[in-house]
């Protein structure tokens, strides 16, 4: 499986998880629920994709 950085799809998630991760870091304080999230947030990327 070949993966295109180009792709509008995967950019559009890699965009938007990374700014509700961010959102979550910020607000809890805490790393642990934006390494929950990112984990979550990328297996459900690839199964969509």
């Amino acid at each position: 499986m070949q993966i295109d950085a180009t792709e509008p799809q995967r950019v559009y998630i890699a965009l938007f998880g990374g700014l509700i991760s961010g959102v979550l870091y910020y607000k809890s304080n805490s790393i642990i629920p934006s390494i929950i999230f990112h984990v979550i947030w990328n297996l459900m990327a690839n199964i969509m994709i």
